[in-house]
């Protein structure tokens, strides 16, 4: 890219970084104002910081202003580091486009930004930058759609290799810089998008296994228990995905992930959940009149309707509501959805569908 090509890019990047900021737990990006001055001055002065990062330290704040004002308040790819619980800002956060990036043939065609950061000395070693540099790197490669993301170190700071090594950079090449008088072996660190999406791939398989590992050992036993039963019903296994929970707020929200299913085909469906388990059977509402509302009294269930299920007719707290507001529906069946407890036993499921069996629900 030449000149023009890379301001135009930083451009762009930029102003996605301005319309979508970068946000981790603790900190935020956003541009800078005239009212960060005393924070930028503040680390700017820092002469280990600035050592660092290549910069000589303010030596009043009158310069300072100067290369502030200059610099930070008009430059697009030039971001302040925001503590959010301090509202401070700590550190400052630079793109660019390195020379020896935009000659390098092996990046040609490809887009990447070079990312240059550092933060006062004051909150260091509080893992910050641990939690930044990853998430700048998801960003650009997810949000941005870059082909990689670069940043680099002095030799000598391996802290900072520690961090980006860490964030899954790998080395790429060295070259030297000239500061305060002396050449200075810099190590240029590099992700390139195939490989980080490798690593976040193989993270989140991890994760899941994790997570659906005891669903599914749950899933072998409850379904080893119902086959026990004999209760007269073929036993199928699947997923069940796509279900609705109402939040807070008493609306309905869509998981998109799918959890366990055995169903008992033709009386019910048993859903293995993270936070539950679940029986979910029909029952015909001409049946509410005369039904004994006393067998289910152990349990925790909602009602609602089968051709409109949305439609919320109550729960067991009152049953008597449940009937009276079915009764003035359209609704001709009702949906019972039955919640245990997530580590609740397989003889209390069982029992469970014994006496839904017995009461003449049906699926």
């Amino acid at each position: 890219m030449n000149s023009e090509e890379i301001k135009a890019f930083l451009a762009e990047i930029s102003l996605c970084m301005q319309n979508k900021p970068i946000e981790t737990e603790r900190l935020m990006l956003r541009r800078y104002r005239a009212a960060d001055f005393a924070d930028y001055f503040e680390y700017m002065s820092q002469k280990e910081l600035c050592r660092l990062c290549g910069q000589y330290p303010a030596e009043s704040e009158e310069d300072a202003l100067a290369w502030f004002e200059a610099q930070q308040l008009v430059q697009p790819n030039r971001f302040a580091i925001v503590h959010k619980a301090d509202k401070k800002v700590i550190g400052f956060f630079s793109l660019g486009v390195y020379p020896f990036l935009a000659e390098d043939e092996a990046l040609d065609g490809l887009r990447g930004v070079s990312l240059s950061l550092g933060i006062n000395e004051n909150y260091q070693r509080r893992g910050l930058m641990s939690e930044l540099y990853p998430a700048a790197i998801d960003y650009f490669l997810e949000e941005c759609k870059l082909d990689f993301v670069n940043s680099g170190y002095f030799a000598f700071n391996e802290g900072s290799r520690r961090i980006q090594e860490k964030a899954g950079m790998k080395p790429y090449i060295e070259h030297t810089f000239e500061f305060d008088g002396k050449n200075i072996l810099v190590k240029e660190m590099i992700i390139f998008r195939k490989e980080w999406l490798e690593k976040r791939n193989a993270e989140r398989r991890k994760l899941l296994n994790a997570l659906y590992e005891p669903l599914l050992k749950r899933a072998d036993m409850l379904h080893g228990i119902i086959n026990k039963e004999k209760l007269g019903y073929e036993i199928r296994r699947g997923y069940f995905g796509g279900h609705y929970r109402k939040n807070a707020l008493g609306e309905y929200e869509r998981d998109f992930y799918p959890i366990p299913e055995i169903e008992l085909r033709g009386l019910c469906d048993i859903e293995v959940g993270f936070s539950e388990t679940g029986v979910t059977a029909k029952l015909q509402k001409k049946r509410l009149a005369d039904f004994d509302a006393g067998v289910l009294a152990p349990y925790r269930f909602t009602v609602s309707g089968v051709e409109e299920w949305e439609i919320d007719f109550g729960d067991q707290s009152d049953f008597a509501a449940v009937v009276e507001n079915a009764e003035d529906s359209m609704e001709t069946e009702l949906f019972f959805c039955f919640a245990l407890d997530a580590e609740a036993s397989g003889e209390e499921i069982a029992e469970l569908v014994r006496r839904i069996k017995e009461s003449g629900f049906y699926y």
